[in-house]
């Protein structure tokens, strides 16, 4: 029982591993859309919080989970900071033909920008609900 269980424990630690250095490898490609540091970095805290919600998202259940005092953060960065949304789209979505590669697989994403949904719909958070369903697509196939 016990080899099953550390057999068990090993398989979670390298698909965790492989999740986390896909992660970085995202992060890294979109990297210089951000021309400041902390705008990457909120970025990327946003895309990790956006996997963890299970409900609807908003700033303030994303600031909860990411471990923020409040939305402030995270609503300055969707209406005020500088970033380049095309650019992030581009690398995440060539990011997305280079880890499938010839990969047996199809990739659906669902680009309807639902007007009703509290994180969606925006210009600005179109990019990093499209990273955070890259993410999520490629945690599900881990």
């Amino acid at each position: 029982m016990k080899t099953d269980q550390e057999a068990v424990a090993a398989q979670a630690t390298v698909v965790h591993g492989l999740w986390v250095e896909s992660f970085e490898a995202l992060m890294g490609r979109v990297a210089g859309c951000f021309p400041r540091r902390e705008t990457r970095l909120t970025c990327r805290n946003m895309v990790q919080g956006l996997l963890m919600v299970k409900d609807s998202a908003n700033c303030w259940s994303l600031a909860e989970a990411i471990g923020h005092t409040g939305p402030h953060v995270l609503q300055h960065f969707l209406s005020r900071a500088r970033f380049d949304t095309e650019a992030i789209r581009r690398s995440a979505a060539a990011w997305t033909v280079e880890q499938l590669g010839s990969m047996d697989v199809m990739l659906v994403v669902d680009e309807t920008g639902d007007e009703n949904s509290q994180i969606g719909g925006h210009p600005r958070q179109e990019p990093i609900v499209a990273l955070t369903t890259v993410v999520a697509a490629f945690n599900l196939e881990g």
